[in-house]
């Protein structure tokens, strides 16, 4: 069961009463301070439990993108120092088994390989400098030492067919989607001499891969289909450390993949739907098979609720002792480090406090732990704990700046939603707002929809610059409505076959209870969203008048030709339980386009010149409708971006635009009819 919240009525009324954190004597915040901040990711704990590595990542200085960079802290002493300091990215750090040296990906300038792909590095803690492993003419992708540190294993793609390549070499840029099959390969490099072995066969979708501690095999994950759409149909091989014929390891229907071997060599862990074909937003599980072959176990049958999945960005990780498993997932607004057991034991969450947790590693035989925290009021830092009896604490202080900035605490807030079901939610008051005074209201609306809204640090970055709107007074919502991660199996698959119908009235509904409450401004509502967001948001204004301004952000508009234009086409037949063909009378009826009649609200539209997951035609097709009917509109296009916008600079001017956009049409008088 997941945790009972306080009573609805209660937690309102206390809103009424208790603004925002006073501002008076704290600076405001800008979008550059937003887009500067310092994030930090993927610690490593050393094979001693002594330090950890960890990777920063900082905007340049001419502002044009961010660089991530290496750092080595000592656990004991809380000194920390910077590895490496370059015009290149540093990142995915890795051990040597005897802690001497550390390998990275970067995409430096390797010498015999071409200039930009991305190769490995190691860097001798002793003193020196860093020198590339790989020189892979299509780069690599995954790394991992073999102990003793002698080798390597390398995930390279293979790079376009032979009749690609002739095209390529005859000055022909046509692209054939059947000479670039997106087909990957395990390698394994022997340092001394940097000779390269390839250990598995050519033509196979390998993904992710482990290396068993005693270096005598590798077991990896491989797809029938390349990309997220085939994800749903891996499985895992083994390969002996030398390379020749794999054999079947986990072979079932459904997701195996991201495997892992325990410390001691006994056990593989992995993500699973285990054996649950149904795929996208069903449950995935930590499974475990004996590394000698056999059976899978689930390990957390009762965990109801997606692993790794959105929110969080990286793999189960073994505890020293091989008997347990620290992973990440989402609990309504937090995200924790939950551990799950080998023995029949159920699930134990490992961190308490609401936030967001990611990121965890275990290192040596103290317990040494590292992961990644962040909250509302405070952002994301590496957190640390020395031993399996030591306290947690916060061990870098990457923004310091951030304490003479205004706080944006959440509230939790909860109302009945389509069908009296719960709806949970969190909101943000304006800073000095006057307690029993109505502000207007954002709501913004979160992707997937099998993602969630969870309390990261409010003047993060979240495409739209909400902060900015706090700092001007006013209310912001961010609900969870059915379809949403966090809750449960039930409610996260509840909107199959319904994007549109409930989670539209779960989200009106808490409007509702925001303006019964004294809360919002019934004629100042505005909404927006991003991916899953901009569906909704589009949805929204194709059903009722009641907001004055809208943005939507790469969202799909006209379901029938969403699959068309996707890398993900699984993903729509899936949610819809159908391909549109199958079902035209759905697809009709949940696309917003359908509705473009009846919109009312000035709605603009903003889109990732180079989205492969949402065709940016979907939101020009919105446009263009709008454009028709004479509703006001307008379309940011982001050359370059994929589905989730990258570039600082963008950043700026999608969060500029949008708050432009809705203040304008907020602040007009009469409402739209």
């Amino acid at each position: 069961m997941l945790p009972r919240p306080r009573a609805l009525t209660t937690l309102l009324l206390l809103l009424t009463l208790a603004p925002g954190t006073d501002a008076r004597s704290a600076a405001p915040w800008t979008y550059d301070d937003s887009i500067a901040l310092r994030k930090v990711h993927d610690p490593r704990v050393s094979p001693d439990g002594a330090r950890v590595v960890y990777v920063v990542s900082e905007l340049t200085a001419d502002g044009s993108r961010y660089q991530t960079d290496l750092w080595l802290g000592t656990l004991a002493t809380g000194e920390q120092r910077r590895l490496t300091s370059t015009l290149f990215n540093e990142d995915v750090p890795r051990w040597s088994s005897d802690g001497l040296a550390i390998a990275f990906l970067s995409d430096r300038e390797s010498p015999g390989a071409g200039n930009g792909w991305v190769q490995v590095w190691s860097l001798a803690l002793a003193g020196g400098e860093a020198t590339a492993l790989t020189a892979s003419p299509t780069g690599v992708s995954s790394y991992e030492w073999y102990p003793g540190g002698g080798a390597i294993a390398y995930l390279a793609p293979e790079g376009a067919t032979d009749a690609g390549r002739a095209r390529a070499a005859a000055g022909d840029d046509a692209w054939v989607a059947s000479e670039h099959p997106g087909h990957a390969r395990i390698h394994r490099l022997e340092l001394p001499g940097r000779v390269s072995t390839p250990l598995t066969p050519a033509g196979r979708f390998v993904t992710s891969f482990t290396v068993a501690p005693d270096g005598s095999r590798i077991v990896y994950a491989a797809q029938e289909e390349a990309g997220a759409n085939g994800l749903f149909g891996s499985d895992l091989f083994s390969v002996a450390a030398a390379g020749g014929a794999p054999s079947p390891f986990v072979v079932r229907p459904g997701m195996d993949d991201r495997p892992h071997f325990s410390p001691d060599g006994r056990w593989v862990a992995f993500l699973s739907n285990d054996g649950d074909g149904a795929g996208w937003a069903h449950d995935v599980h930590v499974c475990v098979a004996p590394a000698s072959g056999g059976a899978p176990r689930n390990i957390m049958p009762d965990f109801a609720d997606i692993v790794c999945g959105t929110n969080a960005d990286t793999d189960p990780a073994w505890d020293a002792d091989s008997r347990s498993l620290l992973f990440v997932s989402s609990l309504r607004t937090s995200v924790h480090l939950f551990r799950a057991f080998l023995e029949p034991r159920a699930v134990e969450p490992f961190t308490q406090d609401d936030g967001v947790n990611d990121w965890p590693s275990s290192g040596g035989s103290t317990g040494a732990l590292a992961w990644t925290h962040e909250d509302a009021t405070h952002p994301g830092e590496l957190w640390v704990r020395d031993s399996a009896r030591g306290r947690p604490r916060r061990f870098t202080d990457l923004n310091p700046w951030t304490r003479e900035r205004t706080a944006f605490p959440a509230r939790v807030v909860r109302w009945p939603g389509a069908g009296g079901r719960e709806v949970e939610g969190l909101l943000y008051l304006p800073p000095n707002a006057r307690p029993g005074a109505r502000a207007p209201l954002l709501v913004y609306l979160h992707g997937g929809p099998a993602a969630n809204h969870a309390q990261y640090f409010t003047p993060a970055l979240d495409l739209m610059g909400r902060v900015e709107f706090l700092q001007e007074g006013w209310a912001v919502l961010l609900p969870n409505p059915r379809g949403s991660s966090g809750y449960g199996s039930e409610w996260r698959l509840a909107s199959t076959r319904d994007w549109a119908n409930g989670p539209y009235e779960d989200i009106v509904r808490g409007v509702d209870a925001l303006i019964a409450q004294g809360v919002a401004d019934s004629t100042r509502l505005a909404v927006c969203g991003w991916s899953y967001g901009g569906f909704m948001t589009a949805n929204i204004v194709g059903r009722t008048n009641r907001f004055r301004a809208a943005v939507a952000g790469a969202g799909p508009m006209n379901l029938s030709s969403m699959p068309g234009g996707s890398d993900v086409p699984g993903f729509t037949r899936f949610s819809m339980g159908a391909w549109p063909w199958e079902d035209p009378a759905l697809y009709r009826d949940q696309s917003p386009l359908m509705r473009a009649a009846a919109v009312r609200t000035p709605t603009a539209f903003a889109h990732g010149g180079n989205d492969v997951r949402v065709s940016i035609t979907q939101s020009q097709e919105m446009y263009r409708a709008l454009r028709a009917t004479g509703v006001p509109t307008d379309l940011m296009t982001l050359p370059r971006e994929m589905h989730i916008p990258a570039e600082p600079r963008h950043f700026r001017a999608l969060m500029s635009w949008s708050h432009d956009w809705i203040v304008r049409w907020t602040s007009s008088p009469g409402m739209p009819r």
